[in-house]
């Protein structure tokens, strides 16, 4: 992937995503994230305007999780090719990934954390109603649907937080749904099958909630049928990520 920045020779790539590369130097408490050059889906605008969005949202109740950043662009219209973001640098706790780990093993204040997150989530994607004083034309949601759930993570320190505040999933698609009077069609909406797959199995396993109980739970019953239910459930064991029956 080309990046019109190039980093020094001091800086080594820790991180790379559809549009853009992370590198650290070795010590450094801070990233530097550079875009790939043809990035046309993104803008300046959209990327302040989500970051305004996160911190608003999750910052008051948790003040940690989205990591400190600056953002550097010539013009406000720039073409992401000629950004640079410089962020804090975020030591994960490999022990303590989301997915593997038990809710034995994290720390009392990181499970308060996780609860805290999943419920300002949930609210989020019961109320995708437009937010005019952001901008935003529906809810927006962080994205926490990558395969490895590498974006949500536990730090060192035993702090949740989110790595990749860049791009965030639009509730809108799933108000229009709503509004129609008809749910979710898993292949056809891909996005919002995964973050609802993915809330599931979260709430399973570190809210200790049974598959029976989401099955009547007004989050999922306003976007899901019980067929789609059942077959999100089926995927999500099969990814590995099983949801208590």
């Amino acid at each position: 992937m080309a990046t019109l920045i190039r980093p020094g020779r001091a800086y080594v790539r820790i991180g790379e995503g559809r549009h853009s590369q992370v590198y650290r130097r070795p010590g450094s408490e801070r990233v530097v994230q550079l875009f790939r050059a043809d990035c046309d889906t993104l803008t300046v605008a959209k990327l302040r305007r989500e970051h305004d969005y996160l911190l608003t949202v999750f910052a008051p109740v948790l003040p940690r999780l989205i990591p400190r950043q600056r953002l550097f662009a010539p013009t406000p219209d720039a073409p992401l090719g000629q950004v640079v973001i410089v962020k804090e640098y975020v030591e994960v706790n490999p022990q303590l990934r989301l997915t593997a780990a038990s809710p034995s093993q994290l720390p009392a204040s990181t499970m308060r954390q996780l609860t805290t997150f999943l419920r300002l989530v949930r609210h989020l994607l019961l109320d995708t109603a437009p937010d005019t004083l952001l901008g935003t034309d529906a809810s927006l949601i962080p994205d926490i649907i990558d395969p490895p759930l590498q974006n949500l993570a536990v730090d060192t320190s035993g702090t949740l937080r989110l790595l990749d505040t860049n791009r965030l999933i639009s509730t809108a698609g799933l108000r229009r749904l709503q509004q129609a009077g008809e749910t979710l069609d898993p292949d056809r909406h891909t996005i919002h099958a995964l973050l609802l797959r993915r809330m599931m199995f979260l709430e399973s396993r570190w809210r200790g909630r049974r598959l029976a109980e989401l099955a009547t739970d007004p989050v999922y019953t306003r976007y899901l049928s019980p067929r789609d239910m059942t077959r999100l459930a089926s995927a999500s064991a099969t990814a590995g990520e099983s949801i208590t029956p």
